[in-house]
């Protein structure tokens, strides 16, 4: 039984081009953020957790090259520990990259900028650690 050539030819040149095209492979497109590294403290780890996790939820926002400046303990409130009753707190300063991306605007995305922010770190009464919005416990920006 013959092949005809024709048909093979014209499918096998179709895929040669598309392998060629530079648009094809992702050449001049955006490569994204790049992967957060989790911290191997327990609390650095937390925070950083919970910064990936609020801006994951976000989809107008990208973060990438998340690091733990320093991690302090503080003292609860009053409120805080009538909400939440932890076991410890912690404010851990984290700089990390952030820009704005919205893919259905002519400019797709803003540049990377450095960001300081300040995380609230809490140790439950069962040694889970959440990381949490700062309460008015530590400063927003910690730098």
């Amino acid at each position: 039984m013959k092949t005809p050539l024709l048909p093979a030819l014209a499918i096998l040149l179709l895929i040669m081009a598309t392998g060629c095209d530079p648009y094809a492979i992702g050449y001049g497109q955006d490569p994204g953020p790049e992967e957060i590294d989790l911290p191997s403290n327990p609390i650095e780890r937390a925070a950083v957790q919970g910064l990936k996790t609020s801006y994951r939820e976000s989809t107008m926002w990208q973060i990438q090259k998340a690091r733990v400046i320093r991690t302090t303990p503080v003292a609860p409130t009053a409120a805080v520990v009538e909400d939440h009753d932890p076991k410890e707190l912690y404010c851990v300063c984290v700089e990390y990259e952030a820009r704005y991306k919205v893919p259905w605007t002519t400019t797709e995305a803003s540049p990377w900028e450095r960001t300081v922010r300040n995380l609230l770190v809490m140790r439950t009464q069962a040694d889970a650690l959440i990381a949490v919005k700062p309460m008015n416990i530590c400063a927003a920006f910690c730098e």
